[in-house]
């Protein structure tokens, strides 16, 4: 039969009682649907489900819990790293940064996959969790910095991801 629930944008869920004793299905991976889907999974009559289209990069507050996420990413030290890795953004840094990135390149890249591979063992990121996107064109395409409540409601089975 047809649908005969509720159907609204998360902007609109202001309230637990919302998803109370209710099936609840959010449609979506950014950091709004991963909220609801947080606040829901509290109160709703089963585990809701979070539908996605794509996997991100869940990056942790804490990398392999020692080093704080912002001290790689959002520091100069991360920004070189990026960009020894990617290139300068915008085009046309100085010389040196071109010659430090064609130098450095392979570094980076296995150094990234090492934390690739570190998010994804501290997230349980496998499978069709595991996103398509190296970690850095992800992270600064969406940025999803979770807490750890959600992980762990995920890992309880109290929430449900599925990719469609």
């Amino acid at each position: 039969g047809d649908f005969q629930g509720q159907v609204f944008h998360s902007s609109k869920y202001i309230d637990q009682a919302t998803a109370s004793g209710k099936s609840v299905l959010v449609i979506g991976a950014a950091k709004s649907s991963i909220d609801v889907t947080l606040s829901a999974s509290q109160v709703s009559k089963e585990p809701p489900t979070m539908l996605f289209r794509e996997a991100h990069w869940c990056t942790p507050r804490w990398i392999a819990g020692i080093i704080p996420f912002q001290y790689v990413f959002l520091s100069r030290l991360g920004q070189a790293l990026v960009t020894w890795y990617k290139g300068a953004w915008p085009a046309g840094a100085p010389c040196i940064h071109s010659c430090l990135m064609w130098i450095l390149f392979p570094i980076m890249w296995v150094a990234f996959r090492i934390v690739e591979l570190l998010f994804a063992c501290q997230r349980g990121q496998f499978g069709c969790y595991y996103p398509k996107l190296d970690v850095v064109a992800d992270f600064y395409g969406y940025g999803h910095v979770l807490d750890t409540s959600f992980i762990g409601a995920w890992r309880a089975g109290k929430l449900k991801g599925q990719k469609g």
